[in-house]
């Protein structure tokens, strides 16, 4: 048991007044688990199941641990899964090694690397030595993460450190290649040969047939495949570099077949051709002139998908047995393709049948989950903030994508910690994760999964990624394209889309040229919260252009522009502007020096001359004549010519 039996009253002393001071103080978790555990010893486990539920809502760990072995002994391995993965997040490296296992072998539910060494990782992070090895093997052969043969390296060298066996044997031998740590011949040497004592038969086969060129597995100086068929792959058209790899691929030399065909979509002039595409999947897929990775396999098999060539991706889901969440949204309005393309084929069609019934289970499955989900989300027994997290965690671990979304948007959370639940939630079918997760691939420069994830996010309803796709569409001169989708966002009232086609139908880009459209869709960007369309809408109001004149009213526009959370720059110096002018309203100097010195301090040069002005001639501010040489000075740089000279000129006078 984790607590002390002093608890218990076994070998209890004497508490002074300090003591039951430090008592009163105790955790509201550890109190709760102190709780449940009288409780379970007094009246049994039954009886205290659910303070331990309690205690584990408000962040106990052992907690979690307990009823994760209750579940365990009860057979119930889902849910022991779950409440280990809760364990974990709280810092247990024994539940993550625990789920770590349980999801690499798929137990009741769909295997999952990816979220394997996630767990691995928070493992060996606590000091796990056999999840540190783990670690080190997923590194090393790109499973679940991208290969990475110095992390690889570093976490051997830990659980070697330790004397595990396998982890000697594994730094021996990147040690001895040089691969992910500096070259050491003696130094690979000496960690085989603690490995061969242990008995490891890879090690003594190593140290019978020692000498560098084994180590190594090529002569020193020499250059290997993958290298020679990269020096000269981008000297190659995108249709040759097309050609032969295809070629190497049918000789199966996959080696090349890799490097040529992964040039080719890395290209600004991508093609997409659905049997190169195919060939990369297969290649991801098992492990064929470049490492094994389910996920990158997914993603080419996807795009071979797109072009009306589905089976290769069927093939896919045939081997992984359950596909993910996101995959079961996805393949079953394939199998309606596939049917009336191989109408012909009853074998073909009747492992399609299978296929999808098992799909459909599993979907089935999901929204029951789902249905948990909502109610662990909708209880209001504790409204602490970690009580929530807590929710949220167990939420996600039973299969809500959004609960997932939730946990990403903690400012605890790391970047490599928040693009990993980013593609949960999008996996689960969330349409905001799959966009945020684009995001980041493009940050990172990873234009293929970039395309991917905001495709499927757009096809999921993603205002946002429509809208991104739309502006995509415009740059390359595809109006029509364009506006297709600005008016697919539009109808979710999503800002910025209204917006673009406000612009859309104001320049006839598109569309018909429409002054009336374009004003409507202005005025429901506006009413939307999009701080230029308020910004804009104010100023037609206020020069009466396209619509009636109305002072009064674009005040109140500018005055939502400027407390808007977008905060720009342009919309403090409207409003400061009016205030100042008395343009639809009373003169207000302290309140238009508030705005526009706001303004200035962004950079807007208007605003810093204006503001420079009011500090000179004391309007609205205590006269100052340093703070107005500031202001004037900087408003000097302006690139407006009228705006720079009648700054310079104002600064010259004050100089004298």
């Amino acid at each position: 048991m984790i607590m002390g039996f002093g608890f218990f009253g076994f070998g209890r002393k004497k508490t002074d007044k300090k003591q039951d001071e430090q008592k009163e103080q105790i955790p509201k978790e550890l109190a709760a688990y102190r709780a449940a555990i009288k409780t379970e010893e007094e009246q049994g486990f039954e009886a205290a199941k659910d303070m331990y539920i309690m205690a584990a809502e408000n962040g106990s760990r052992e907690a979690c641990v307990r009823l994760s072995t209750y579940l365990e002994e009860k057979d119930e391995t889902f849910f022991a899964l779950i409440l280990s993965q809760c364990a974990a997040d709280l810092g247990d490296g024994e539940s993550a090694y625990k789920a770590g296992l349980a999801l690499q072998a798929g137990l009741e539910a769909d295997r999952d690397d990816r979220s394997a060494f996630y767990m691995f990782r928070k493992a060996a992070n606590a000091g796990h030595i056999e999840s540190q090895y783990l670690l080190a093997s997923m590194y090393y052969r790109g499973i679940g993460t991208a290969e990475d043969l110095k992390q690889a390296a570093l976490w051997a060298h830990r659980a070697a450190d330790a004397g595990h066996i396998e982890a000697q044997y594994l730094f021996g031998m990147l040690r001895g290649r040089g691969e992910g740590v500096e070259m050491n011949t003696e130094d690979a040497c000496g960690w085989l040969k603690k490995a061969a004592a242990q008995g490891h038969a890879g090690a003594i086969r190593m140290l019978q047939a020692l000498d560098e060129k084994k180590l190594t597995g090529q002569k020193t100086g020499e250059k290997s495949a993958r290298a020679v068929a990269q020096e000269c792959v981008r000297k190659l058209s995108v249709e040759e570099q097309y050609r032969q790899g295809m070629e190497s691929y049918e000789t199966e030399d996959y080696v090349k077949a890799f490097v040529y065909l992964k040039e080719c979509f890395s290209t600004s002039e991508m093609k997409m051709y659905p049997d190169a595409l195919a060939a990369l999947g297969k290649m991801y897929e098992q492990g064929l002139g470049t490492w094994a990775d389910p996920r990158k396999a997914q993603v080419f098999y996807l795009l071979a998908c797109d072009k009306n060539n589905v089976l290769p991706y069927m093939e896919f889901c045939a081997l992984q047995n359950f596909p993910s969440v996101m995959d079961i949204e996805n393949v079953l309005p394939l199998f309606e393709k596939m049917h009336a393309k191989w109408q012909g084929d009853e074998e073909t069609c009747q492992n399609m049948e299978e296929i999808k019934q098992e799909l459909q289970k599993t979907k089935e499955g999901l929204q029951g989950f789902l249905k948990i989900a909502d109610m662990l989300l909708e209880e209001k027994q504790n409204d602490s903030a970690l009580a929530k997290t807590m929710r949220y965690r167990i939420a996600a671990r039973l299969g809500s994508g959004k609960a997932v979304l939730k946990l990403a948007e903690r400012p605890d959370i790391g970047k490599e910690d928040r693009r990993f639940l980013y593609e949960v939630a999008a996996n689960r079918g969330c349409a905001d994760a799959m966009y945020l997760l684009s995001k980041e691939c493009e940050g990172d420069h990873l234009l293929l999964e970039w395309t991917f994830w905001l495709l499927k996010a757009e096809q999921e309803g993603s205002a946002a990624a429509q809208c991104t796709l739309g502006r995509t569409a415009l740059s390359e001169n595809q109006d029509e394209k364009a506006m297709e989708y600005f008016e697919k966002a539009a109808e979710q009232n999503y800002p910025d889309a209204l917006l673009m086609c406000h612009g859309m139908y104001e320049q006839g880009r598109g569309t018909e040229k429409d002054k009336k459209k374009a004003m409507w869709y202005l005025q429901r960007a506006a009413e939307q919260g999009s701080c230029r369309a308020q910004v804009k809408y104010a100023y037609l109001l206020e020069t009466g252009d396209g619509v009636e004149k109305n002072p009064a009213q674009a005040v109140e526009w500018y005055r939502k522009a400027a407390l808007n959370e977008e905060n720009s720059e342009i919309a403090w110096y409207a409003y400061g502007r009016v205030l100042h002018e008395g343009i639809g309203c009373r003169k207000n100097q302290e309140k238009a020096a508030f705005w526009l010195e706001k303004a200035a301090e962004k950079g807007h040069n208007r605003s810093q001359y204006m503001i420079g002005s009011m500090y000179a001639d004391a309007e609205g501010v205590p006269k100052n004549i340093e703070m107005a040489k500031k202001w004037l000075h900087k408003a000097c740089w302006s690139k407006d010519y009228k705006i720079s000279s009648a700054a310079r000129n104002k600064y010259s006078r004050l100089e004298r």
